[in-house]
């Protein structure tokens, strides 16, 4: 998630501060003093300063070393139109370029005392973490933000630690005491992002052989009534939280009418699941693949993963027809795919396939948002609950 749609949710740039404060005083026991202002001409000449672009969701300093950009221009510089590419490229080659930088920056991150070797960082915002790119170190630090659940820390580094045979960025530290991890700096490009079809597909399939490698190594089976258990007491323990009353009852609704149905398949197959797989968190660099941001990887049904993909599931203005189709047909051919690759799919019974995805992916929905600190809940939540109630009447489900 980018900076700009980070403080329109949280209190970001406080969340910022108390977490490059604690990050840099665990390193240097330095206690720093971090505000954000607004720029000034005479800043076009402070070497000590950081600015910020929130569009391409970067803080940096001014002379900071230009290849430190690479992976941003990659990431920001695709669309699929062709003169909106060429601009979006010469707008983010500019706004990675000094002194142009300067001026396409919104404001100014001041740091006192400047955190060190200020030149070779580039510091990125994120859903639940901060990121530092430290091309002295050639690492990427990961940090937990302040106020942030450790779940989505922990769960990570315990799969990251167990999974070194799988194309992950590899994890070279871990402080678990202070919320953060160290891993190797990768580059790529995102198969979304890619303009050849046949590039991305087999980009694709081997992420999808990936996860072939993660279910084997992780898949169990369970009774299916327990396993709706499971859901049910992960979901109510969420409502708990004072910040969804005003979801709660549409919320323990739409579970009640999903759960009312039974099923001819006894039980259902869990595994260790990325939880956010879609084309942009893979990156292909020349031949190799990069599966990332493994932040929501969490045991669920097999099939979680690929419906994701297939479904859309992270497209929310897809989600609908995708899942409708799906519903309707029973499979399609990027499903197939899967199929192909993950021998321990299930889709004998794809009603019950589909009504559970629904649930897992709310419980996903409800934990991006569960954080007293939020202003409002985020657009993917709000907009999911409207889609599940319109698929359960359409699809009487």
């Amino acid at each position: 998630m980018k900076i700009e749609l980070l403080i329109e949710r949280e209190p970001f740039w406080d969340i910022l501060f108390r977490t490059l404060d604690a990050y840099y005083h665990n390193i240097d026991g330095k206690k720093r003093n971090i505000q954000l202002r607004s720029k000034k001409i005479k800043d076009l000449f402070n070497r000590n300063i950081f600015l910020v672009n929130s569009k391409l969701n970067i803080i940096f300093n001014p002379h900071v070393d230009k290849n430190i950009f690479g992976q941003t221009k990659k990431e920001f510089s695709y669309h699929p139109k062709r003169l909106k590419r060429w601009m979006q490229t010469a707008y983010v080659n500019l706004a990675t370029t000094f002194p142009f930088s300067f001026f396409f920056a919104e404001s100014v991150l001041e740091i006192n005392p400047l955190v060190p070797h200020a030149k070779d960082i580039l510091i990125l915002g994120g859903n639940n973490r901060l990121r530092i790119m430290d091309l002295k170190s050639d690492s990427m630090i990961v940090i937990l933000k302040k106020g942030f659940s450790r779940y989505f820390f922990d769960n990570e580094v315990l799969l990251r630690e167990k999974m070194k045979d799988m194309d992950i960025p590899k994890l070279l530290s871990c402080n678990p005491a202070h919320s953060f991890f160290s891993e190797e700096i990768i580059s790529g490009t995102p198969i979304n992002r890619l303009q050849d079809d046949q590039t991305a597909q087999e980009a694709l399939e081997k992420a999808i052989s990936n996860l072939q490698t993660l279910y084997g190594q992780t898949i169990e089976e369970i009774e299916l009534p327990s396993y709706e258990s499971q859901l049910h007491s992960e979901i109510d323990g969420l409502l708990d939280n004072k910040v969804f009353s005003s979801i709660r009852d549409r919320v323990l609704s739409l579970c009640d009418k999903l759960f009312s149905f039974e099923s001819n398949r006894e039980t259902i197959s869990l595994a260790m699941t990325h939880g956010d797989f879609q084309a942009a968190n893979i990156l292909l660099d020349k031949d190799n693949i990069w599966l990332i941001d493994w932040e929501n990887a969490k045991k669920r049904s097999v099939d979680y993963d690929a419906l994701t993909f297939v479904l859309k599931a992270r497209s929310i203005e897809l989600f609908y027809d995708a899942f409708v189709m799906f519903y309707q047909q029973g499979k399609n051919k990027e499903y197939d795919l899967f199929k192909k690759s993950i021998s321990c799919l299930d889709d004998n019974d794809v009603e019950r396939m589909l009504r559970v995805f629904l649930v897992e992916n709310l419980i996903f929905a409800l934990q991006q948002n569960n954080n007293e600190m939020f202003y409002s809940f985020d657009t993917y939540l709000v907009d999911y609950l409207e889609i599940m109630e319109k698929i359960v009447k359409d699809l009487k489900l």
